[in-house]
């Protein structure tokens, strides 16, 4: 006879189930699926600093001393933990008052309110005002690309300082005296070629003395004052340096019978030419608008010898080269200190 076939296996136990938390009072340490069943005590007031958000139920641990939580209260009790709404508040109630405290609950001092400018560089500045009203003005430099831009200027008040750019090489070709920032456009050639040098020549005639000369300042309006200068002797080709040494003015040549070799804000270089009468030289000193009277200042007139323009030579002697960049030696300076009142009164000079 066959065998009959053998039974199944039986099923495996299911896994232990049970509380899985150690800290519930019915843990099951040989539990490995949770049942939900875990009782842990603990604080459930979540109104309480010790409060357990995995309590199932109270134990009796909650802790509450009621009182004013509110640092900022006149009443704050600082050993409470739970605020029962009893803070008090002293301030201003009056809510068009400047220090105006809208949870106020006993009404204290108030402050009124004083509109005006409260900026301390507006020039309508109100020591007295605590409340702004936007009224302020500002002076200073309006114009964004000026390098002394003010952002907080409320009106221009014509001192922005501009820039000029250019090239600032003297050996370049398109060299720009007056240049203060480069801006690499300088255009520079290679040098020729070296030649033989020439047999020396002979040094330039010596500085013919410079006789002096005779000066006057008048006043032309509230910043600008004219300089005369008068030659005591008109040689054409002679030189004259100016220059005013002193912060807040400026010199600038106005007229006169003579070529500008070369000019700052402060120095002057002319070459006399022929003058047919008119020997006087005419300058502008101008008073920058921040400086206020009274101006002193240093003006230094002096004369130099200028080299002649050299003649046409024949190519078979040499020419004779250019006299050296730099500027000729002063023969004779004259220096007087000046004091510019104001445009009403005399001008005081005295020869230094």
């Amino acid at each position: 006879p066959s065998r009959p076939p053998m039974a199944p296996p039986p099923s495996p136990p299911p896994p232990p189930a049970g509380c899985t938390d150690p800290r519930a009072l019915n843990f099951l340490y040989y539990a490995t699926v949770d049942d939900g069943s875990c009782l842990i005590g603990g604080c459930t007031d979540s109104r309480l600093p010790n409060f357990d958000p995995f309590a199932t139920h109270a134990d009796g641990s909650c802790f509450a001393l009621g009182g004013c939580t509110d640092a900022a209260a006149a009443n704050f009790r600082f050993a409470a933990n739970l605020d029962d709404g009893s803070c008090i508040y002293t301030g201003c109630a009056d809510s068009t008052m400047l220090n105006y405290e809208p949870r106020a609950t006993y009404a204290g001092p108030c402050v009124p309110r004083t509109k005006g400018c409260t900026f301390p560089g507006a020039i309508n500045y109100w020591a007295r005002a605590n409340d702004d009203d936007g009224s302020c003005m500002i002076p200073g430099c309006t114009d964004s690309l000026a390098p002394n831009f003010s952002p907080y200027a409320t009106f221009d008040n014509g001192e922005c300082a501009h820039y000029i750019t250019g090239c600032s090489d003297p050996m370049a070709v398109n060299f720009r005296p007056l240049a203060i920032v480069d801006d690499g456009s300088c255009l520079r050639v290679a040098p020729p070629p070296s030649a033989p040098s020439p047999p020396p020549l002979p040094p330039y005639p010596p500085a013919a003395p410079c006789d002096g000369f005779d000066l006057s300042v008048a006043p032309e309006s509230d910043s600008l004052f004219l300089l005369t200068v008068a030659p005591r002797v008109w040689v054409p080709g002679r030189r004259v340096a100016a220059s005013v040494l002193r912060e807040g003015l400026t010199l600038a040549f106005r007229k006169g019978p003579a070529t500008l070799i070369r000019r700052t804000d402060s120095e002057i270089l002319l070459e006399m030419q022929d003058a047919a009468g008119d020997e006087l030289l005419f300058f502008n000193v101008t008073k920058l608008p921040a400086f206020a009277w009274p101006i002193e200042a240093d003006i230094s007139i002096g004369c130099a010898w200028a080299p002649p323009s050299p003649q046409p030579q024949p190519p078979a002697l040499p020419a004779r080269p250019p006299p050296p960049p730099s500027a000729p030696p002063v023969i004779h300076t004259m220096e007087l200190h000046v004091l510019l009142s104001d445009l009403n009164s005399s001008v005081n000079m005295s020869q230094v």
